[in-house]
């Protein structure tokens, strides 16, 4: 999906499913991709997203006026214990080392690192932070106008079980349609001025004359400009260093997050760790925002992470 940071209107939306196999499965670009053309993914399929769902979760705390969090902070990763949950473990870090500012949480994505920052937050109000997340996050139906079925999106109840709650910071334990994240990360390009996605720019009638779908403001402050600022520094160091940084262009500079989640199999309702849906949500050019991105690849091969996308 390509998006206008500005008015939300929607400049391309991609929907190839995987139809036939050329030579070998194990080369990407032997694969030949068809246009889906009775189902839009991205409006009317939901996911656990992932690593990209980190930024919602930090941005709901730094939006929280009862919390304040110095993002130059150390936080302890790697491997977390939490009572009555499972042992956490980070997949990757950096350098070995055993702790990182909270910036280079998300740079660095971090799962331990987001779990640390919730259990020291949140742990005793984790209603608090559902709430936060919805604030910032646009969990209800976007009403688009295009003629497909919107989902409804889901967070799991957070007070029954601990590994649901700690899952929820790193970007489990709740499900959202592509459509929904890309419409937060406009919202971080466009200092938390949250826009609906429109398909369609004008309408003409059948004499030429031309009417404009005027763009729809679904909350002028979804977040605070300063939160906004501090993410978006923060995805920008994700692409200069961070897991994104093999993904510079020379070009121009853009800034985003890469997502890898297990990849959920509808048949056997079980999650498959040998493959990952990979993503990455981003906006460009970094220092003033036009066009926002989102991109998934359902189903690739673990080891891929979220720089396939």
């Amino acid at each position: 999906i390509v998006m206008e940071v500005e008015t939300g209107y929607v400049l391309a939306c991609a929907n190839l499913a995987r139809a036939e196999m050329r030579t070998s499965p194990t080369d990407e670009t032997d694969w030949v991709y068809n246009e889906l053309r009775d189902w839009n993914t991205a409006v009317s399929s939901r996911y656990e997203p992932g690593s990209t769902m980190k930024t919602v979760a930090l941005m709901a705390m730094l939006n929280d006026p009862k919390i304040k969090i110095d993002t130059a902070m150390k936080v302890r990763v790697g491997v977390g214990v939490f009572p009555n949950a499972r042992e956490v473990k980070d997949s990757h870090k950096k350098n070995g080392r055993d702790s990182l500012s909270v910036r280079e949480v998300i740079e660095e994505s971090s799962n331990v690192g987001m779990c640390q920052l919730g259990w020291k937050y949140c742990r005793d109000r984790r209603d608090d932070l559902v709430a936060l997340m919805r604030q910032v996050f646009p969990y209800e139906k976007l009403n688009l106008d295009v003629k497909a079925p919107e989902p409804k999106t889901s967070i799991n109840d957070v007070n029954v079980s601990v590994d649901d709650f700690l899952r929820l910071t790193y970007g489990y334990s709740t499900a959202v349609t592509p459509m929904q994240i890309i419409t937060f990360y406009n919202a971080v390009a466009g200092d938390g001025r949250m826009v609906k996605p429109l398909f369609c720019r004008a309408i003409y009638d059948r004499y030429g004359r031309r009417t404009e779908v005027k763009p729809v403001v679904m909350r002028e402050h979804a977040f605070s400009k300063e939160s906004a600022k501090v993410v978006r520094e923060m995805l920008e160091g994700v692409v200069d260093h961070g897991t994104a940084k093999r993904m510079k262009s020379e070009v121009y500079h853009f800034a985003g997050k890469t997502g890898t989640a297990d990849y959920y199999d509808q048949s056997t309702r079980m999650h498959t760790q040998a493959y990952n849906n990979s993503s990455f949500a981003g906006f460009f050019p970094a220092e003033h925002p036009r066009y926002t991105c989102y991109v998934m690849l359902e189903n690739v091969d673990q080891s891929a992470f979220g720089t396939q996308a």
